[in-house]
């Protein structure tokens, strides 16, 4: 998982990934993803709010989740599928290995999610995009 969050440390990362894939731990990211947004969001509502009135939304969980889950996975088999297509790869990349590094470049948003409750939106906006941008090269990495 800390290889996952430091676009550098890739080589590092597909090495042991390579080896054992799993798609496990891209499911707890996207659980993990689908809590932090779900708690951020009320904070930010409870802050808004001033602590009048406030109510808990959880109807927006299911969702989230069903978005993530069908970006998580469908995105990258459509994503392996161009590759295999369009590539010029002898071996091409098993599917797990393909939703596995899609949903580990996932990890990088994981506190940057929780951030975003601060009510500064140039704050948020910075914290995001370094987030997109690892996620980015982490992808391009992987699929380079």
């Amino acid at each position: 998982m800390k290889n996952s969050l430091l676009p550098h440390r890739f080589r590092h990362f597909y090495k042991e990934y390579s080896e054992k894939p799993d798609l496990y731990g891209p499911l707890w990211i996207y659980a993990t993803m689908i809590c932090f947004l779900f708690i951020s969001g009320n904070i930010t509502r409870y802050i808004e709010s001033e602590g009048d009135d406030f109510t808990y939304t959880f109807n927006l969980i299911p969702v989230a989740s069903i978005l993530l889950l069908c970006v998580g996975v469908g995105l990258p088999l459509l994503i392996k599928v161009l590759l295999n297509v369009y590539g010029k790869s002898d071996e091409p990349t098993p599917a797990a290995n393909a939703v596995g590094v899609y949903g580990y470049s996932f990890a990088s948003f994981l506190l940057p999610i929780l951030a975003c409750s601060i009510p500064y939106s140039w704050l948020q906006w910075v914290i995001i995009g370094y987030s997109a941008v690892a996620s980015s090269v982490f992808l391009i990495a992987g699929y380079w």
